[in-house]
């Protein structure tokens, strides 16, 4: 039976009514008032901030929480650098928060940064700090499934997250999750945009994260759909492009990302401690299952 269980869970994603699911994990605070789990967006949302920078409007990640201390990553052309001033809204009707630099990186467009806030906010997983495949979990105990991607997730499918900027067509500014397709990691691309993905993003979601999935512990087997009971979101890359064609004249439908690995990650590692960024398995799953998983 067990060799079955993953076909099950896909069917099941697939025809939700007919399967038992238990409720997400989720914080009461990401409850509706019925008591009802909020759904996968709802908790990304949690990670995701909005930006005021010298040149406009973007979005930004959060990273890690010590106290009412968040540590967030964005593009540098929607921050600025540290001569610049830029602030964090919440977008709850609260003031602007005043955004702190940490470390500008040469040649890439992203910098990391701080802001203090009583909010509570849900730290993204950064995907580099956990191993792939994980123990305990179908990316090691199902082999037959073979899911590893080049990405060190179980499939290609991720979601791009960020608060768009007003258009002709919407007025307002909205946190919207777009679903994207992990194409390839390249090495040499312009300002460190080396994570390439087939998405529908737009202006306002620089800055926001670029989220692939893993899978949940507990050997419950694998899903092949995106299900919170079965993956869960982590953070794979900073959005900022979309690549043009034409001399500009229109979009391909490629958006570009900054990869979180190499350099940037090794800066990460080194301030995780100070910065309650979680690292590692005994770190990162209490904080998934209590979060996204069952």
């Amino acid at each position: 039976m067990a060799r079955f269980q993953p076909l099950l869970l896909a069917f099941c994603a697939a025809v939700i009514p007919l399967c038992a699911w238990q409720p997400l994990k989720a914080d009461p605070d990401l409850l509706t008032d019925g008591g009802i789990p909020a759904d996968l967006d709802a908790v990304i949302r949690q990670s995701v901030v909005s930006i005021k920078g010298p040149s406009g409007s973007g979005t930004g990640v959060v990273i890690g929480r010590s106290g009412n201390l968040y540590t967030v990553l964005t593009a540098r052309h929607v921050a600025g650098g540290k001569a610049d001033q830029a602030d964090v809204d919440l977008v709850d009707g609260s003031a602007d928060i005043r955004l702190q630099f940490i470390r500008e990186f040469p040649g890439i467009d992203l910098v990391v940064a701080s802001f203090s806030s009583p909010k509570p906010l849900i730290p993204a997983v950064i995907n580099g700090f956990l191993p792939y495949p994980a123990p305990d979990t179908a990316e090691l105990t199902v082999a037959e499934l073979n899911l590893r991607s080049r990405f060190d997730t179980v499939t290609n499918k991720a979601r791009v997250a960020g608060y768009s900027l007003p258009s002709k067509a919407i007025k307002q500014r909205l946190f919207r999750v777009v679903d994207a397709q992990l194409i390839e990691k390249i090495q040499g691309n312009q300002d460190g945009y080396n994570l390439l993905y087939q998405s529908s993003t737009v202006q306002g979601m620089s800055g926001g994260p670029v989220l692939a999935f893993r899978d949940c512990s507990n050997g419950r087997g694998f899903a092949l759909g995106i299900s919170p009971n079965s993956v869960f979101p982590s953070l794979v890359g900073i959005h900022g492009r979309s690549e043009d064609y034409r001399g500009g004249d229109g979009r391909s439908g490629v958006s570009l990302g900054i990869p979180i690995d190499r350099e940037l990650l090794a800066f990460i590692r080194s301030i995780a401690s100070q910065r309650g960024i979680p690292v590692g398995e005994a770190q990162i799953r209490p904080l998934v299952n209590r979060s996204y998983c069952l």
